[in-house]
C-alpha cells in the first residue's frame, strides 16, 4: 500500500509539472514630456529586449499612461486628450478628459506586438496642455512548456509499474 501511494504521488507531481503557465511581461517607458495646446507626442514600447518575450505569444495586455495638468494658468480649462495605440482604429486607444489612460489591448495592437515586438503610442492634445508621464505596458503571454522525452518516459514507466503492481492472488486452497 505504501508503494501505491508513492506511485500516485509521483504521477500527480509529473502531471502538474507539465501544465502550461501564463507569463507576465511588464515594460515601462519612463518619461516626463510636456504637450502644448493641439500638440502631440509619440513614443514606442520595444518588447524585443525582454528575454522572456517571444513573437507570437502575446494573448492580452493592458496599457496605462499617466498624464497630469501643468497647472500654470487658472484659465487653462479642461484637457481633452486623444490616445492612439498603434493605429487609429479605435480598438485600443481612446479619448480622456484630463485623466490618465488605462485600456486593454485589442486585436490591432496585439497583432502589431506579435508581428514585430513594437507598440507605437501617440498622444495628441485636442484641447489644453499637460504632461505625459510613465507608460506601463503589461502583457500576458502563453508560455507552453513541451514535455521532455525523459519526462514522458518516466510517466510511462510509472503507469506500467502501476499496472503490474497488483497484489498476488491468494491460492485457491485458501479461498
Amino acid at each position: 500500500m505504501k508503494g501505491f501511494k508513492r506511485v500516485w504521488l509521483l504521477l500527480l507531481t509529473m502531471v502538474l509539472a507539465n501544465f502550461a503557465v501564463a507569463g507576465i511581461i511588464v515594460d515601462t517607458v519612463v518619461q516626463r514630456e510636456f504637450v502644448d495646446w493641439f500638440g502631440g507626442y509619440a513614443y514606442q514600447h520595444d518588447l524585443n529586449d525582454h528575454s522572456d518575450f517571444a513573437l507570437g505569444n502575446v494573448t492580452g495586455g493592458l496599457l496605462e499612461v499617466s498624464v497630469w495638468d501643468d497647472s500654470q494658468h487658472w484659465f487653462d480649462g479642461p484637457e481633452v486628450i486623444l490616445f492612439q495605440v498603434d493605429a487609429l482604429d479605435w480598438d485600443s486607444g481612446g479619448i480622456t478628459f484630463g485623466h490618465s489612460f488605462s485600456g486593454d489591448l485589442e486585436f490591432g495592437a496585439l497583432a502589431a506586438l506579435n508581428t514585430n515586438g513594437f507598440l507605437d503610442v501617440s498622444i495628441k492634445s485636442l484641447m489644453g496642455d499637460f504632461y505625459v508621464g510613465n507608460s506601463v505596458l503589461t502583457l500576458y503571454s502563453a508560455v507552453t512548456d513541451v514535455a521532455e522525452p525523459s519526462t514522458l518516459g518516466l510517466l510511462a514507466l510509472g503507469l506500467a509499474a502501476l499496472l503490474f503492481s497488483r497484489r498476488p492472488k491468494a491460492p485457491k486452497w485458501l479461498a
